[in-house]
């Protein structure tokens, strides 16, 4: 398993930015022009190319070139205005600082046998890649709209065996982050924070804050729920829209549009992958209005929180039996 992280190079003094500028703009020509020429189909093909930036970073520029062209399935394709500088171990490379900084970054430039020696501090979060995972070979140089520089890292593990006897159905709300299948709930400030949120004025510092708060909570949560004892069921992100039509209030839709809720179910699908447990995504359609108990189908079974079937009267909390529709089609050919 791989996680990427971001780091940062606002340490780098304004002359290395500069260089970094400059390169950019001439891998980003590079990859253009092998965007453009389509026949390129090997790596021979980099002496194709006129640009002057380098063997090393005319190959790396093709292998891009090729991945884009790969995924692009227009018979006409666009060409790539600025993209990320994907580069290998032989142009990048990370070592760790023995002074005020943490980490290293030393990148060859269009100098041929100089390299940027670019500083880096970790966080909180990026420690335990360091410190348990292995660091990948390679990385992403990214530059955002306002220019910042900004390097992304790989880091890898083993897979943990999956040991898991039991399944378990998780389901994503605004009053409970997490209804799980056995009845448990987790994340019950979530409509607190949310609330909190709505409040702040859309792009200010006081809503980057509280963002990141709810970003912060979402993962303590979803750790609680998520123990490694038992497979988990999700409901499938691409019906989300369709499944909570009406679930969610008109502030808080226009508000955070449900990057909340993707953020929630991402952060579940990572936390069985280092776990060591399968995750399975469902269609959402009907999992609040199903009876698990007879199987019938009714608008009117749910009534805000509380669900009753109006054929066999099975009732209970709304989420909960929405957590076991969701465990019973992720596995309904198992015991659980």
């Amino acid at each position: 398993m791989k996680r990427s992280l971001k780091f940062a190079l606002r340490f780098a003094n304004a002359g290395k930015r500069m260089e970094l500028d400059r390169l950019w703009e001439r891998y980003q020509v590079a990859v253009n022009d092998f965007i453009i020429n389509q026949e390129v189909t090997d790596e021979a093909g980099w002496r194709d190319s006129n640009v002057e930036i380098g063997t090393v970073f005319k190959q790396n520029a093709l292998r891009q070139a090729m991945g884009i062209i790969k995924k692009n399935c227009k018979d006409i394709i666009q060409q790539q205005v600025n993209p990320c500088m994907v580069l290998n171990d032989n142009v990048i490379k990370i070592n760790e600082s023995k002074n005020i900084f943490d980490y290293w970054v030393r990148i060859s430039t269009l100098n041929k046998g100089k390299r940027l020696a670019l500083p880096i501090k970790s966080y909180t979060y990026a420690n335990k890649y360091f410190n348990e995972w292995e660091l990948a070979k390679g990385g992403r140089l990214l530059r955002n709209k306002k220019g910042d520089w900004f390097i992304q890292l790989t880091f890898k593990k083993p897979k943990p065996k999956n040991t898991a006897k039991e399944n378990k159905g998780l389901d994503i709300g605004y009053r409970k982050l997490i209804a799980d299948s056995d009845g448990a709930t987790y994340g019950t400030d979530i409509r607190a924070l949310i609330g909190k949120a709505v409040r702040k004025k859309q792009g200010s510092n006081a809503d980057g804050r509280v963002r990141k708060e709810i970003k912060n909570y979402i993962g303590y949560t979803v750790k609680q729920a998520v123990d490694g004892k038992a497979n988990i069921a999700i409901e499938d992100l691409k019906g989300l829209r369709k499944d909570k039509k009406g679930k969610w209030s008109r502030s808080i839709n226009r508000k955070f549009n449900y990057w909340f809720y993707a953020l929630a179910l991402q952060r579940i699908r990572d936390r069985c992958e280092v776990v060591g447990v399968q995750c399975r995504a469902v269609p959402p359609q009907y999992t609040s209005q199903t009876c698990p108990m007879c199987g019938h189908i009714e608008a009117s079974n749910r009534r805000g929180e509380k669900f009753k079937c109006l054929l066999c009267s099975f009732s209970g909390d709304a989420d909960h039996i929405g957590a076991m529709n969701i465990c019973h089609r992720g596995f309904a050919q198992e015991v659980t």
